[in-house]
């Protein structure tokens, strides 16, 4: 079965390495689901078939290695790369053309700036609720707990919307309002915990820029790939600050090199999320929950709010299902990669999540190269850029909201900026 295994793996890769280079070719932001893919699943499943015990966390089920497993692992990935191949040939994403950028107004500036702005509004909720020096013993549950679904949705949605807002201002050379900008996330998460997805967007179209402006684009990209292990270290750091009790823990923490690092070191890796799908397919039948296409229901819903839905027609939460089912006696979301999420959804009908993707990069790729602006253009890629991430990971619901909410967005200023 090893050989077998290894035979679709080398598919897998080569697939996956032609969806990836056919969109740098394009400059297009959804190069980094491709990227993601290769990450977060199918460079770290080379060793998996000499790893005895999977386990995810202390907390996550432990199950050994069976080899029938994995090879189905790679089945469902290579069936669903072909998918997305086949329909990149016959549907291709629209083509990056030389864009005449218009020449930003001022009025287009205060757009990302009330974005900005509006972080104010869950801070005066937490204020309200644990006292105007609330950061001082604040950590990750109390932000989850102590906001309203306003304040999470401006804190997290509506934060991501602006944060190509630095790298436009850095392409402007006015790099004060670029280091603000990203000073200004930092500080967020730092006092605000949260999710790590806004400072990892902040710096995707700086990463892109890198990658793009040279003739050896694809060689930079495979040195940035083979190099992930550091940036998936920084990640984790960001994660282990984040789930500290208070200010003084982190700064604690931050300050104790060794202490840091083992508490780096114990979290399982970024990468581990894998395993989760493997633990999926063996007990697929044992899990009332998965197989019917709740998740996918959920997605198709994206525009409907879940606190106006008065009818309950939307289903809940699939994430915490998978969860659930992986991570027994505790409660959180679960993001399986791409793969694991669109299996445990659909089990064997599986490939019905795969035109539906691609329908979404397609026409995220077309309004994208719509954009005259230069600021709603890299606003918008930023966007779409994370969004990627995301849905390689295995959330497929928020990338969709996040996107629709960018387009609403950014379609009303516009329309107000062009006022005369």
């Amino acid at each position: 079965m090893i050989p077998i295994y290894y035979a679709i793996w080398i598919c897998n890769l080569v697939i996956c390495w032609v969806l990836l280079r056919a969109a740098v070719r394009l400059q297009s932001p959804h190069m980094f689901f491709w990227i993601g893919i290769l990450l977060l699943f199918i460079l770290p499943s080379v060793a998996d078939p000499f790893i005895s015990i999977f386990k995810g966390s202390e907390f996550s089920i432990w199950f050994q290695e069976n080899i029938e497993t994995l090879v189905w692992a790679q089945i469902i990935t290579f069936i669903s790369l072909l998918f997305f191949y086949l329909l990149h040939e016959a549907f291709p994403i629209a083509s990056h053309v030389e864009i005449k950028f218009q020449e930003t107004k001022r009025v287009e500036l205060i757009f990302p700036i009330i974005l900005i702005a509006l972080t104010l509004v869950p801070i005066i909720q937490l204020i309200q609720s644990f006292g105007p020096l609330f950061f001082l013993n604040f950590g990750f549950t109390d932000r989850r707990e102590g906001l309203t679904y306003l304040g999470q949705f401006l804190l997290s949605y509506n934060v991501v919307c602006a944060t190509g807002f630095a790298y436009w201002a850095y392409s402007q050379n006015r790099k004060s309002i670029a280091y603000l900008s990203i000073g200004y996330y930092l500080i967020v998460f730092a006092f605000l915990g949260g999710s790590r997805q806004p400072i990892v967007a902040v710096f995707l179209p700086f990463l892109a820029n890198y990658i793009f402006t040279t003739r050896r684009k694809f060689l930079k990209l495979g040195v940035l790939i083979l190099s992930v292990q550091i940036v998936l270290t920084l990640l984790a750091a960001l994660l282990v600050l984040r789930n500290q009790s208070s200010i003084d823990a982190r700064l604690d923490l931050f300050f104790n090199p060794i202490e840091f690092f083992n508490a780096i070191n114990d979290r399982p890796s970024d990468t581990a999320i894998r395993f989760a799908f493997y633990y999926y397919i063996e007990t697929f039948s044992k899990a009332a929950e998965f197989g019917d296409f709740s998740y996918l229901l959920r997605t198709l819903l994206f525009w409907l709010p879940s606190p106006v839905d008065i009818f309950n027609i939307k289903p809940d939460d699939f994430e915490y299902a998978m969860f659930q089912h992986y991570v027994p006696m505790h409660e959180g979301t679960m993001h399986p990669t791409y793969f694991g999420s669109i299996f445990a959804d659909a089990g064997y009908f599986f490939p019905a999540w795969i035109p539906l993707t691609h329908l979404f990069h397609f026409l995220s790729a077309r309004y994208l190269n719509r954009q005259k602006s230069h600021l709603f253009y890299v606003l918008i890629w930023t966007v779409l850029g994370l969004s990627g991430i995301m849905m390689a990971r295995g959330s497929l619901y928020a990338p969709v909201v996040m996107t629709f909410f960018a387009f609403i967005y950014f379609g009303f200023a516009k329309y107000v900026s062009n006022i005369k």
